[in-house]
């Protein structure tokens, strides 16, 4: 027969996940909800600038306009990409994450201070978004290193 084990031989870990990485992708997966809008205000506005104002919108700004419509999604998919994979840090697309959602931010950061003209209401929208922007780009760094980090499991 087989015998029962011995109580002590019994060991349970307790491990606690942190937080911050689930709320950061609850957060990208739900940022084309204010990205979306604000590249559609700004193509009417410069459209609008561009017919009305007589400096109107230049080349250089409508380039860096419809970059950004590239840049911007494929950094959230990067983001969530490289929250949800594995445990290979030298080929995670986080790396890749960092360097588009640098140039993300600049972009913006271009629309809200260095386009020929600028509306009041630009600049509300463009602050708004690169404070979003920020806080993602942050929070998923931080939730990248949480998750490369070892578990750490503590016997009770």
């Amino acid at each position: 027969m087989a015998e029962a084990p011995i109580a002590d031989d019994i060991h349970t870990y307790e491990y606690k996940v942190p937080a911050i990485p689930a709320y950061i992708a609850f957060a990208l997966n739900y940022s084309y909800f204010w990205m979306v809008p604000y590249w559609i205000a700004e193509f009417i506005l410069f459209c609008v600038k561009d017919r009305l104002v007589r400096n109107g919108v230049g080349t250089g700004d409508w380039v860096i306009l419809f970059l950004w419509v590239i840049a911007q999604p494929v950094s959230t998919i990067l983001g969530i990409s490289s929250i949800k994979q594995g445990s290979c840090q030298l080929c995670s697309p986080f790396w890749f994450y960092i360097l588009i959602g640098i140039i993300s931010i600049f972009f913006t950061i271009y629309i809200a201070s260095l386009v020929n003209t600028i509306l009041l209401l630009e600049i509300i929208l463009s602050v708004i978004t690169i404070i979003i922007q920020i806080i993602l780009f942050f929070g998923t760094s931080i939730s990248f290193f949480i998750q490369m980090s070892p578990p750490k499991s503590k016997s009770l």
